[in-house]
């Protein structure tokens, strides 16, 4: 059975979760060794927005949860389980779950990639029950225990099934749009909102975006958009408003880093092209997705 997170005792760490900005604390050293310089300029912003809440800190850092898990010996407790190893999400948090549209159906599966790569799949068990723990959200020991073994089954090749809930869900729902009218105004092809903050991208960038993106489309409103905080804090995202014969769609293209898993464990992950395969192979999206590089930057 699992045992409850010691949030508190990160003295193998040299420090706590922090409660405020301190860069004189061995954990801001530590969470400062995860990230580029570029993105280290948002740190104390990204520290902040989690203040107090260990459930954003951990969606925050993921590579800190790594090293939580690392603390608390996990591997060693469920070892008959950690020998699987295949695709892992690597930011399995209860948020990164939800509804995808496909073939004309819509499933519940994982709908964020910035983090695969491979390792135990048992970690992306652990994050997913952890982070409803942390949330605060009561979660019932025997539907755990129920949990796991149902987990193990699968992962020995015995069982397979969804939940009750999920395939009422999947049966219940139905088509939604691509494009949100409060979001881009169909009539004029432009953005109603943006998110913040912004900035238009340069003339040079929207060419090679609009060479990139051609097959989906012209692209009649652009912006350049860089999260202040979370998980993909300090990342690029270009956003794009494109038309193709009459009808709308939005493109978002999000900068890749190095997968949190890797960066907290130190191994040699998968490389960019074999993690964008797997992520086409699973996810089969509408708009087909697409490895694109800007400057020294790969974009997906």
């Amino acid at each position: 059975m699992i045992s409850p997170v010691g949030l508190k005792d990160f003295s193998s760490l040299g420090g706590r979760v922090p409660a405020s900005v301190n860069e004189s604390t061995p954990c801001y050293q530590l969470l400062e060794s995860f990230y580029s310089s570029d993105r280290n300029q948002l740190l104390d912003a990204r520290i902040k927005y989690a203040e107090g809440n260990s459930h954003l800190f951990y969606r925050s850092f993921p590579p800190m949860y790594y090293k939580l898990i690392e603390k608390n010996k996990w591997e060693d407790k469920f070892s008959s389980m950690v020998r699987f190893k295949s695709v892992i999400t690597g930011d399995s948090h209860m948020e990164n779950f939800g509804l995808k549209f496909y073939n004309g159906k819509l499933r519940f599966s994982v709908n964020d990639y910035d983090d695969l790569t491979k390792g135990p799949v048992f970690l992306d068990l652990v994050r997913l029950l952890t982070s409803a723990k942390l949330a605060g959200i009561d979660v019932d020991r025997k539907l755990v225990e129920e949990f796991f073994t149902k987990f193990k089954k699968g992962l020995n090749g015995k069982k397979h099934s969804y939940s009750k809930t999920i395939e009422d869900l999947i049966d219940e729902s139905k088509k939604v749009g691509m494009i949100d009218d409060n979001v881009v105004d169909v009539r004029t092809k432009f953005f109603k909102k943006k998110k913040t903050p912004n900035t238009p991208l340069s003339a040079s960038d929207l060419e090679k975006w609009n060479s990139i993106l051609s097959e989906h489309g012209v692209i009649t409103d652009s912006y350049l958009y860089i999260k202040e905080y979370g998980g993909s804090g300090g990342l690029r995202r270009f956003e794009f408003a494109i038309e193709k014969d009459g009808q709308m769609k939005l493109i978002e293209a999000k900068e890749w880093a190095e997968p949190s898993y890797d960066v907290a464990t130190n191994v040699k992950g998968p490389g960019d092209k074999e993690r964008y395969n797997w992520i086409i192979n699973y996810d089969k999206p509408i708009v087909a997705s697409k490895l694109s590089s800007l400057g020294q930057k790969l974009f997906t």
